[in-house]
């Protein structure tokens, strides 16, 4: 039999939606099957250096204007709604050519909301089956619903990247239903999503390398702007540390000492990226949800200093702070000696979810689909 042909679709929205499909791409590979990925941006670029050997597509991205943290970013988003509804269509009508033109079987899309067809079967992956509008836009929050709901009923499967129970997850309210919601028929909790393996016996005990590692994504200017000062507050901390930037840029490969306690890294490897948090005795680090799996597969804390005005990020910040799992600040108010002292006084309980990486099933269902 030819190997099954799934088309993997993320969304180029910093790096995240694209780091989490890496351990559905190396299942599928286990499996016999031929993943092709189609994406853009920072997202291609690092799908590119992760699987080289596989065939890679341009898909068009939203290409969408994100603000500084002095911008409101519920108006510039609303001001692009035109042209992410164009987007969403005119993906459509690409992965329509490329089903035909390369023979795809099944389409997995992260977070691309046009990307179903009738054509073969689909899966959309999110975590925010319930998403949350900065308050000036809090008003059409029952619209969105509506509309999020419509796109996720296009699909075959919407798989869920948590667990499914509603006292122990990491999504919280953003994919488990409160009065009087209820999650669509076609939506299934795969469990904790991690490209990296968790820590053996014999890794736990590893000589720390780093005192603190800084772990950057996301959209610009934001990136930017938090490493600016991050970088601020650590040249003048009151004691030397070995200080580390993984800075999430996937176009250059620089590796530069800023000074001799700080080295600047453009972007690791998934194994190279582990070695580096396994090895590091504090975290610093957006919320973004794949990072907080990456965090929890491997038991480690971290502070988190969500994205300025992206709701889905300051509401698990403050949600997991809560939950005892890790130590939030805002952008706007980052102590870092503050906040690093309270992070090594954290007492946490552990995060004992017992179902990391069940997704193979959920593969495996739909391989069986396909035959």
């Amino acid at each position: 039999m030819k190997p099954l042909k799934i088309l993997i679709c993320p969304l180029n929205w910093g790096l995240g939606h694209a780091t989490r499909c890496i351990p559905i791409i190396r299942y599928l590979l286990q499996q016999g099957c031929e993943p092709i990925i189609a994406t853009d941006g920072r997202a291609a670029q690092l799908l590119k250096t992760e699987f080289p050997h596989l065939q890679h597509l341009h898909l068009t991205g939203y290409d969408l204007q994100f603000p500084n943290s002095q911008q409101n970013l519920a108006i510039i988003l609303a001001k692009q709604l035109p042209k992410i509804f164009y987007r969403i269509v005119q993906e459509h009508q690409e992965l329509q050519q490329i089903i035909t033109k390369y023979g795809i079987q099944c389409v997995i899309s992260d977070n691309r909301y046009g990307c179903w067809t009738k054509k073969c079967p689909t899966v959309f992956m999110t975590h925010q089956i319930f998403v949350r509008l900065p308050p000036p836009l809090s008003v059409i929050q029952p619209l969105l619903w509506r509309l999020n709901r419509w796109f996720l009923q296009r699909y075959d499967h919407v798989w869920i990247p948590d667990e499914a129970n509603a006292t122990i997850n990491l999504s919280g309210e953003l994919s488990h239903p409160q009065a009087q919601q209820s999650l669509p028929r076609n939506c299934q909790y795969i469990g904790i999503l991690s490209r990296f393996e968790p820590p053996d016996e014999g890794e736990k005990g590893l000589a720390k390398q780093y005192d603190i590692t800084v772990l950057l994504s996301g959209v610009e200017p934001q990136r930017t702007e938090l490493e600016n000062i991050l970088l601020e507050q650590l040249q003048h901390y009151p004691v030397p540390k070995r200080i580390l930037f993984v800075r999430g840029i996937t176009e250059t490969n620089s590796r530069q000492n800023i000074t001799p306690q700080i080295m600047f890294i453009d972007h690791l490897n998934s194994e190279e990226l582990r070695a580096v948090l396994l090895q590091s005795d504090i975290i610093i680090t957006r919320s973004g949800y794949t990072t907080l799996m990456d965090l929890v597969q491997l038991n480690k804390t971290a502070l988190l200093i969500p994205t300025p005005q992206q709701t889905e990020q300051e509401y698990l910040a403050t949600y997991l702070q809560n939950q005892q799992l890790f130590v939030s600040t805002s952008q706007s108010n980052v102590d870092l000696a503050q906040s690093i002292a309270k992070l090594i006084n954290w007492q946490r309980p552990f995060f004992a979810n017992t179902e990391k990486q069940t997704f193979s099933k959920n593969i495996q269902e739909l391989l069986k689909q396909l035959v």
